[in-house]
């Protein structure tokens, strides 16, 4: 496996994600939420329905990475890559959804 340091967790989820509207505006666009897939009028993908802690939960469940390299993968590592240095703590439930989160 690539080194941890160097995997990035990322999410473009739209405004649809984790919504009950089926549609929405977006860059000028009409987005549809079709069964969890987000379409533009044509049916071509417009952008992600997973937010970071869908794919946290996604890559531990399915064992690619541990919850700590999903955390680390998610969150350090960019903010290490961008020189970020504010303090943040995430509280995860038991299922590995999120409870909380405090910037500081």
């Amino acid at each position: 496996m690539k080194n941890i340091k160097k995997i990035f967790l990322l999410s473009d989820a739209l405004a649809l994600a984790h919504s009950s509207r089926k549609e929405h505006i977006f860059a000028g666009q009409k987005i549809y939420n079709k069964n969890g897939k987000l379409v533009n009028a044509d049916g071509v993908f417009a952008g992600s329905s997973l937010l970071i802690c869908d794919i946290i939960k996604n890559v531990v469940d399915k064992g690619i990475l541990t919850f700590d390299e999903a955390i680390q993968a998610a969150s350090l590592n960019q903010m290490n890559y961008h020189k970020i240095r504010n303090k943040i703590n995430v509280f995860w439930n038991e299922d590995n959804t999120v409870n909380k989160v405090e910037i500081i």
